[in-house]
C-alpha cells in the first residue's frame, strides 16, 4: 500500500533567523511544496526524484547511514537511521519524491523534504508521529545528524 503526503515550503515575513535561536517569527506557508510517496520495495531504502531539472537516484540499507556530505539526498538515509534510534522499524521501501519547491532560495525546502521524508517513512512503518514530534525529529535529522545550520 502506498502513503502519500505533502509538506509546504514557508516564507519568513519578519523574524528571519531568530527562530533559529529560539526566539519568534511570522511565517506563512507557501502553495510551493515537497510531496513524497512510499510504497514497499523488495529490499533497501531507495529514492527517485527530479532536482532542477536532473533526476537523481539513492540507494541505501533500511539502517540507515549518517553522511553529512552525501549530497542533497543525504536526509534520507539520517532519517532512516533518526527512525531507527526510536525505535520504528522501516520496512524497505521505494520513495518517489515530486517538488516544485526550489531549493536554496530561503524557503525551507530541506526543512520541508525532511519532514516529508521523515513522515512518509513512518506511515510506511505503519506508526504515526504528532506534528510537534515530528518537527522535532526533523530538527534533530537536520542540525545533530546532517549539522545543518
Amino acid at each position: 500500500m502506498s502513503q502519500t503526503v505533502r509538506y509546504p515550503g514557508r516564507a519568513c515575513l519578519l523574524g528571519e533567523h531568530c527562530d533559529w535561536w529560539g526566539g519568534a517569527s511570522l511565517t506563512v506557508p507557501l502553495e510551493l511544496g515537497i510531496r513524497v510517496s512510499a510504497k514497499p520495495a523488495q529490499h533497501g531504502l531507495h529514492l527517485k526524484t527530479t532536482l532542477e531539472g536532473q533526476a537523481l537516484q539513492g540507494h541505501w540499507p533500511i539502517d540507515g547511514v549518517v553522511d553529512p556530505a552525501g549530497g542533497a539526498l543525504r536526509f534520507v538515509p539520517a532519517a532512516a537511521a533518526a527512525l531507527r534510534a526510536r525505535p520504528i522499524t522501516i520496512p524497505p521501501v521505494q520513495l518517489t519524491v515530486e517538488a516544485d519547491l526550489p531549493a536554496g532560495r530561503g524557503l525551507s525546502s530541506s526543512a520541508a523534504f525532511c519532514v516529508a521524508v521523515l513522515d512518509a517513512l513512518v506511515r510506511h512503518a505503519g506508526c504515526r508521529l504528532e506534528g510537534r514530534e515530528l518537527a522535532a525529529l526533523a530538527t534533530h535529522v537536520e542540525r545533530d545528524l546532517l549539522g545543518v545550520a
